[in-house]
């Protein structure tokens, strides 16, 4: 673990996540369509998320975990 020694490192860092973070949920928020006073937004299918990150985890516990051989030995 690195521990940050400038003010660029405490401050900058942040501020992009926060930044991207908040593109990321306006992004999200222009998907819904239909929305009316007093009734919800139309449900959205979990399927392909859900299948996105089991097949993520299952890439890193196959292929990551017990390491990658760069070298012929």
């Amino acid at each position: 673990m690195r521990i940050p020694r400038e003010l660029v490192e405490v401050l900058l860092v942040p501020l992009r996540v926060m930044l991207c973070g908040t593109a990321w949920i306006q992004a999200g928020a222009w998907r819904v369509r239909e929305v009316r006073p007093g009734r919800g937004a139309a449900a959205v299918s979990l399927a392909y998320s859900l299948d996105a990150m089991v097949g993520l985890l299952l890439f890193f516990q196959l292929v990551l975990r017990p390491g990658i051989h760069f070298y012929g030995s």
